[in-house]
């Protein structure tokens, strides 16, 4: 990690000693038991620290500037899908910002539901979705589980019917780890060459 000001500038300095030291065969200074391979783990190690603070910093910040009871880490994680999903950096999520976003996370809920949470966010502004209601939709969403009738009124809803064609699952599913192991434990329906029983 770099870092600016005056230790920046030091290290470096120590780095252009080093180099110079090495240059003219000099293996070892008597001025110092310090060698530059320690002080460059030290202080990559001292950078670490600091991006770790910083990150903590970062989550406590984001928890207390939230109406929403989570704790320094889940506000920090939802605050990064939030700022990644608004595309425009309005500080809300458009209604196609929140769809393409839950989806893209694989949250599985079905359209109309997720027309309806949206809603329901968005109830003091109409099709502006804050922070505040994005957490707390993903809290929920998070702190329940998936039922087998939640997966299969999702798989309904993507099939259309009783089973789910291949190409359907190969569009829906694009990590192909898991869509093998979906995919293994579902059987061919009679009759349809393309068709799974989900």
């Amino acid at each position: 990690a770099d870092y600016d000001g005056e230790g920046q500038e030091k290290y470096a300095a120590a780095k252009k000693a080093a180099a110079t030291q090495k240059e003219a065969g000099v293996v070892s200074n008597a001025l110092t038991n310090e060698t530059m391979p320690t002080l460059e783990v030290e202080y990559e190690e001292l950078g670490n620290a600091i991006d770790k603070t910083l990150t903590e910093a970062a989550a406590a910040v984001a928890a207390a500037e939230s109406d929403v009871e989570m704790s320094a880490q889940q506000a920090k994680e939802v605050r990064e899908i939030f700022d990644q999903l608004d595309a425009d950096n309005s500080g809300f999520l458009s209604p196609r910002e929140f769809t393409d976003g839950v989806q893209g996370l694989g949250l599985i809920v079905a359209d109309g539901v997720l027309e309806d949470k949206y809603l329901q966010a968005t109830k003091t502004r109409p099709g502006r979705l804050d922070f505040d209601g994005f957490a707390t939709f993903m809290l929920e969403q998070l702190s329940r589980g998936s039922t087998k009738e939640d997966v299969l009124i999702a798989f309904r809803g993507l099939a259309g019917g009783p089973a789910i064609k291949s190409s359907t699952m190969v569009e829906c599913f694009p990590n192909a780890e898991a869509l093998d192991w979906m995919t293994a434990r579902m059987a061919p329906v009679d009759g349809d060459d393309d068709g799974l029983d989900y």
